[in-house]
């Protein structure tokens, strides 16, 4: 109800009114279906709301980046990085920059990419990408914890677990200093 209400009048602005109700419970699906903990059913709605986004005229280039971005995060949830670099490389194309059109979700989607790359075993890729990514985002940012689990993946890689304890335990300290609304 809250939550959703505002998501509608964005939605609406995209759209138009006339869809607003169809594309609304799309939306509410996916995120009830993520919130009890059901992440399969979570990417088939949000795997649908992609598909009605390319439907829209005018094209909503940023809805879909996010949406992309939210279906990588999805697979990575469900141990499928593979799965998860075709939208989280569309995503992150689209954004080109901290300073593109989609800037806010930038580093986030670079640090999820990041780690998606460095659980998919293309190591390079995946550290040349997550660079400052992490450290750029605020604690409790989603992308962020991407980034410190991969950095640490790449830590115990290299053979320094010590490293690795510590990013992660970087990581928990920062995540409780956090605002509330960013838990």
């Amino acid at each position: 109800g809250e939550v959703l209400e505002p998501l509608a009048l964005m939605i609406s602005r995209v759209f138009g009114e006339q869809t607003v109700t169809f594309r609304l419970a799309t939306v509410e699906r996916w995120a009830l279906a993520f919130e009890v903990g059901d992440a399969p059913r979570a990417l088939e709605f949000a795997q649908l709301y992609e598909r009605q986004l390319k439907t829209v005229t005018p094209p909503a280039p940023l809805p879909e980046a996010l949406v992309r971005l939210a279906i990588g995060q999805l697979h990575l949830l469900l141990g499928d990085a593979p799965g998860a670099l075709p939208p989280l490389r569309a995503a992150f194309d689209f954004q080109s920059s901290p300073e593109g059109p989609g800037g806010g979700y930038y580093r986030e989607t670079q640090a999820t990419l990041g780690r998606a790359l460095v659980e998919a075993g293309q190591y390079s890729e995946g550290r040349a990408l997550l660079g400052d990514s992490v450290t750029d985002l605020p604690p409790g940012a989603p992308g962020r914890a991407h980034g410190a689990v991969a950095l640490a993946r790449l830590a115990e890689l290299a053979g320094r677990p010590e490293e690795a304890a510590a990013l992660i335990e970087s990581e928990r300290a920062a995540l409780q200093q956090a605002p509330a609304h960013r838990r």
